[in-house]
Formats: structure tokens, sequence, C-alpha cells
């Protein structure tokens, strides 16, 4: 590609995609959205043809703060809440002095009601229409603020279109991908750089590095932290692998994060071998030393939200020999469970109303299920290369899943 113009954006499209990726490995899904508003910002004030929008982006920072509807004149079908927020959208922007006249508007009641309102917005409330041509960056800041004031829950899926309107719609779904941990490991890190696996509470991401090292046929040596014993295992553990290049896997460090000081001392001195790698899995801990975070990479893991994500998780993360092989219906049964998986755990969120409390349903409990699955069906099928519905022990498969594995863990 010759166009300079051409080369320029896409370098820029690549530059922050793999600022977006790196830096949201580490972060939580719930902060992930305003990291990406706060890209956007940055990618409109350098944007050609694009306005920074520096008045709009401060109310939508500010949209939410709390306001006595004081004076104000009262809007029919609007709560206190709304009323505010149309108020203060149309004192701040000149493109919404006429919102408060225009909520008058009979279709604005149907609208609001509408489980996607943000993907069609009533005739009369797109009061920038009329206005100087405006690119679809603006457009959809403007409706982005207006799902802010009337809709507030749908915050977030128009906060989506937003980015992906700017950003483009390739970067919403890399941002969706599971990071390439063998490709991490292998290329973006060096041997000495600590591999921080944080997750929360109740999340053991232990089992991703013991799959890792299986997949590229890697040593390991794991080691449990959190007494004298586990110290001198560890650094053992560290002298050895330094030498040889194996890897070591040092588990449930915010135990001890006084002696993390020491390990990030010994690893900033050491020359280790190139193969060397060494991975610490803990719980998302205030008390984790600030230096180590600075010198590792840091990966959070957590449930993801929403049980499409979670679908795409369960298939990332279960290699597709291992779904496709036969029987024919072993790959269906993979999906009823992988499915099933992912609305135990989204009902999780809604503690106490799904669960009687948060229930730690992980990943190591698919893991047992699939296991179990692959047990049962290998046993029925028999060679097969086919196996038909009538055949597959359902009642089997079910008990062991509603009682022993999932069902266990309800007292």
């Amino acid at each position: 590609m010759k166009d300079p113009a051409q080369r320029l954006a896409i370098i820029t499209s690549n530059l922050y995609s793999t600022c977006y990726e790196r830096v949201t490995r580490g972060m939580l899904h719930e902060d992930r959205l305003v990291f990406a508003l706060l890209l956007t910002k940055i990618y409109l004030k350098s944007a050609p043809g694009e306005l920074p929008m520096d008045p709009e982006f401060k109310v939508l920072l500010r949209g939410g703060e709390k306001g006595g509807i004081g004076q104000l004149a009262p809007i029919p079908g609007l709560t206190d809440e709304q009323t505010v927020a149309v108020y203060r959208l149309a004192n701040c922007l000149p493109a919404f002095k006429d919102l408060v006249s225009k909520c008058t508007n009979p279709a604005l009641a149907t609208w609001l009601s509408q489980s996607n309102p943000e993907q069609d917005l009533p005739t009369g409330l797109d009061l920038w229409a009329s206005s100087t041509p405006l690119t679809q960056c603006q457009q959809s800041m403007f409706k982005l603020l207006l799902i802010q004031a009337l809709r507030s829950d749908r915050l977030p899926a128009a906060s989506n279109e937003f980015v992906a309107a700017c950003l483009g719609q390739d970067f919403v779904k890399e941002a969706e991908r599971e990071p390439d941990m063998a490709n991490v490991v292998e290329t973006q890190i060096e041997s000495t750089t600590p591999i921080l696996m944080c997750s929360v509470p109740g999340y053991d991401a232990s089992s991703r590095v013991d799959d890792l090292a299986a997949e590229m046929n890697k040593p390991v040596t794991s080691i449990a932290i959190g007494s004298a014993e586990g110290f001198s295992e560890a650094d053992k553990a560290i002298n050895t692998a330094v030498r040889s290049g194996k890897w070591v896997l040092l588990k449930n460090v915010h135990l001890a994060p006084s002696w993390l000081v020491t390990l990030e001392k010994k690893l900033h001195s050491i020359q280790a071998h190139a193969g060397f790698r060494p991975f610490l899995t803990c719980e998302i801990n205030p008390k984790l030393p600030v230096n180590l975070l600075r010198a590792g990479r840091i990966f959070t893991y957590e449930p993801p939200p929403g049980v499409r994500a979670n679908l795409l998780r369960t298939f990332s993360t279960v290699s597709a020999s291992r779904m496709m092989k036969p029987p024919n219906e072993r790959a269906r049964m993979y999906f009823l469970l992988a499915w099933f998986h992912a609305i135990v755990q989204e009902r999780l969120r809604y503690s106490p109303l799904g669960w009687a409390k948060y229930y730690e349903f992980t990943e190591s409990d698919l893991r047992v299920a699939c296991d179990t699955l692959d047990t049962w069906i290998e046993a029925t099928a028999m060679g097969r290369t086919n196996l038909p519905p009538e055949k597959v022990p359902w009642k089997a498969i079910r008990t062991l899943l509603s009682d022993c594995i999932y069902g266990g863990k309800i007292d």
C-alpha cells in the first residue's frame, strides 16, 4: 500500500487496538468500557475531520451526578431523575436546547419502553439532524448523551456503539477476544518478567498455566505459597528453573505480600535461562507490592459478563480437537454444557436473588464436567461415529451435574 494516508490510518488503528488489548487484560470488565471511552476521546483530538467534543465528554462524565429537581417544571412521563438529566443536557449543550419541549412527543413513551432504544431514535428527538452536517462520531455521541439522560440502563450498550462508530467495529470485536497466552508468553515477555494472574475471590487461574504448559510442552513446577516451607521451596524451584529454563508457578502469593518484595528483588537481579518464566496467581488485593505490579505483566480473570461472552471464553479455552472428536453428537453436548455453565455463572451476578449466596462456580467445575461428559460418551459410543440421542445416558449425566459437580456446592 503506497498511499500515506491509508498507511497512517492502518498504523493508527493498530496502535489503539494494541494499547487497548495490553492494558485491559489487567483490568476488570466493569472498568474496560471507561478506558475505551477515554481512548476514543484521545483519538478524536487527532482524527482528520473530527471534533474533540470536549463539552460533550464533560457532560457524559458528569451526567450521572446527583441533583435535586428543585424549581424545575416536571415533564410528563419522566421520573425526577430523568427530568433533571434532560434539563442539564438542554442547558449545557446547544444541540439539545429544545430537548425539554421535544420530550412531550407521544412517541417518547413507546421509545422508552423498548428493550434496545439505542438502536432507533424516534423522529423529533434527533435534534441535531437539522443542524450542520455531522460526522458519524458526532451523531453517535449525541445519541449516547440522550440515552444517558432518558435510559441510563442502556448506557453500556450505547457506549459500545459510540466506540465502534469512532474506532471501528473490529476494535469492539477484538476487545472481546481472549488474549493469546502462548503468544504473549513466548514473544512479549522476558524470562525474568513475572506474569501475575490476578483473579476475583473464588476464581482460580492456576489451571490455565497447567493447560498452557501442556499445550506448549513446557515443564512447570507448582508451589503453594503461605508458609515458611513454601518460601524455601519456591526459592529452590526458582534457582533450579533459572538454570534449566523451566516454568515456575507460585500459587496464592497474595497470602504473603511481604515476601513478594524479596521475590521482586530476586527476579530483578538474576540472569535467567531464556526459557524460564515465573507465573504468580493471586486474588486481587491492595497489599500486593506496587513495584512487582509495575515490573510484571498482569492478567485479570473473572467470570465474563453475559451469556455470549461466557460461551466465547469457554470455546476459547476448550480445544476444538477435543470437542470435535467422534461421535458427532459430542460437539452438541459440549455446547449444551457450555450454555448451562454460562447460565449458572450469570445467575451469580444477581445473588441473593439468583442464589441464596455467592457460590464459587468456576472453570474447574466446567473442566470436571467436560471430563465426565467424555467418560460417559466414550463408554456409550464404543468407537462409533454417531450416537443416537436415545442412547445418550442423560439420567447419569444429569445426576452427576446436578447432584455432584454443580449441585454439590449448594448447601
